[in-house]
């Protein structure tokens, strides 16, 4: 083949690779830009119809269509129950955002993509005429609905007020926008926006909870010993979450759907210069595979990890140790529990796993690759 032509089809395939990504990255901010900075919580649906094929193709490998019929086509059931025939952008992204999580119920905005906007309004009832380019509609079970057209999208809302909202658009940090992009479905929890509500609320209950668990223990003759562990242990946790609160900017989880099944994802991003923020930091992600050792067969579920020895033990080390020092208070049952966990955190500070590429045979199972592991 002539060099000039190789060199030219290389051209052509980096540039129609760099205009899907950037007409991805149109179509993914574009929703999003219409959700207020101040969101509490936004849920994100990539492409309704392929997300609905990819949805209905695994509920039929499931056999799950014909337990339920609506999983033949998930969105056409919803769009049915809905009374939506018309105007909808089936290929485009759906969004929904809470606002105000201290409002009762929460005030939200949804974001639904339209081709034709006065034929979606038409799915819907009209309540006098539009106004301001607000139209106030019934819905088949529920508050009326204020609708307003923004760009390519249907925007509404139960609460007039809140569909003009103003003040940015939201962003995420890049590790949760390399994570969540492209994924089939989001839901991210913007930590700042509820930080406040959800620390006092901790901080509120916290010490009912812990009197209550040690009222338990005290009541019962065999487990009394242990009231002061238990104490601790309850602290830990409260003291975790509000840790976690007080340093996270944002946590998002994901789902995304293929042939095999369902891929779960999740990210939290931390303050780098907050505690959690630094101890995440030692966490050094890896390269290679993380199920490498699996045998060739089908499974219901399977997964890894990256581990940093040191990192994990130091971790394991500020958890355990304070429940271990109590442990010793309570006789030789909590002595031989405290020396568990002392070895448990032993070995979480000193294991070590490498993933071997060589072929091995386990219980008679020849492996391509396996993990070693070691202290």
């Amino acid at each position: 083949m002539n060099v000039n032509r190789i060199v030219t089809m290389r051209r052509l395939a980096a540039v129609f690779a760099l205009t899907a990504m950037a007409w991805c990255s149109v179509a993914w901010a574009q929703v999003l830009d219409m959700v207020p900075a101040d969101a509490a919580i936004v849920i994100k649906i990539n492409n309704l119809q392929g997300t609905n094929t990819k949805i209905a193709k695994l509920a039929k490998d499931f056999g799950l269509d014909q337990i339920q019929p609506m999983f033949q086509d998930p969105l056409g059931a919803m769009l049915e129950q809905a009374k939506i025939s018309k105007g909808l952008n089936k290929s485009g992204d759906m969004a929904v955002a809470f606002l105000d999580v201290d409002s009762d119920p929460p005030k939200f905005l949804a974001m639904v993509p339209v081709d034709d906007y006065k034929a979606f309004v038409s799915n819907f009832e009209a309540v006098g005429s539009e106004t301001a380019g607000i139209s106030e509609v019934k819905t088949p079970d529920g508050p009326n609905l204020f609708l307003m057209k923004k760009g390519n999208y249907a925007v509404g809302s139960h609460d007039k007020a809140t569909l003009s909202r103003q003040g940015g658009s939201i962003k995420f940090g890049p590790a949760i926008t390399k994570d969540a992009t492209g994924k089939d479905a989001i839901v991210f929890i913007n930590i700042p926006q509820v930080r406040t509500k959800a620390l006092t609320e901790l901080r509120k209950n916290r010490q009912q909870a812990v009197d209550e668990a040690i009222k338990n223990l005290n009541d019962d003759a065999n487990a009394k010993p242990f009231a002061g562990v238990a104490k601790v242990v309850m602290n830990q946790i409260f003291d975790l979450m509000e840790r976690f609160l007080s340093d996270c900017n944002g946590v998002v989880f994901s789902l995304n759907f293929n042939d095999k099944g369902i891929a779960l994802g999740g990210v939290s991003e931390f303050a780098a210069d907050s505690k959690l923020g630094t101890t995440v930091a030692q966490f050094k992600n890896t390269n290679k595979p993380l199920i490498a050792g699996l045998p060739d067969r089908k499974y219901f579920a399977f997964g890894g990890m990256a581990v940093d020895p040191k990192a994990l033990g130091k971790v394991f080390g500020d958890i355990v140790d304070p429940i271990n020092a109590e442990l010793a208070k309570t006789g030789d049952t909590g002595k031989q529990i405290a020396s568990m966990l002392e070895s448990a955190k032993t070995l979480a500070g000193s294991i070590k796993f490498d993933v071997t590429p060589a072929s091995k045979t386990v219980d008679g199972v020849k492996l391509d690759s396996y993990v070693k592991c070691h202290d």
